[in-house]
């Protein structure tokens, strides 16, 4: 007889963790009134905040930075450490709002795709294709 998988407990999430949550949902509300750039400013922001003066995790951060680029001094390190704040800051903002976007809108946010042609050929002849891509954000 085996025994079933054992699930571990998650912790449960405190009244400060809630309010975090609270906070965070409304700003995504009154943001999705704004234009995309504005909330997407906004957001780029909001995460400058994070890195300072709330200092959230920096010096992970900066530890992290130091041992990726020791060819770096650490002025060009805090400017890595201060660009990937606002961009976690403007992508928590855009993921929050995408889906209030009227629908069709989304797609003229992005560049359009190069090469498509050699997706859509295969297509409409069909045919199958294998898509193989990386994660490169969105900057």
């Amino acid at each position: 007889m085996s025994e079933a998988p054992s699930q571990e407990r998650r912790p449960r999430a405190s009244l400060r963790h809630w309010l975090e949550y609270g906070a965070l949902r409304a700003l995504g509300g009154v943001l999705s009134l704004f234009p995309w750039r504005v909330a997407s400013a906004v957001g780029a922001a909001v995460g400058t905040l994070g890195y300072r003066p709330l200092r959230i995790r920096r010096r992970v951060v900066d530890y992290q930075l130091a041992l990726a680029f020791p060819e770096l001094d650490a002025r060009a390190r805090r400017r890595i450490a201060l660009r990937s704040y606002e961009h976690l800051g403007r992508v928590a903002v855009e993921m929050a709002i995408v889906s209030k976007l009227k629908r069709g809108t989304s797609l003229d946010l992005f560049h359009p795709a190069v090469g498509w042609e050699h997706i859509a050929g295969p297509l409409s002849q069909g045919q199958g294709v294998i898509m193989v891509s990386g994660h490169l954000g969105n900057w």
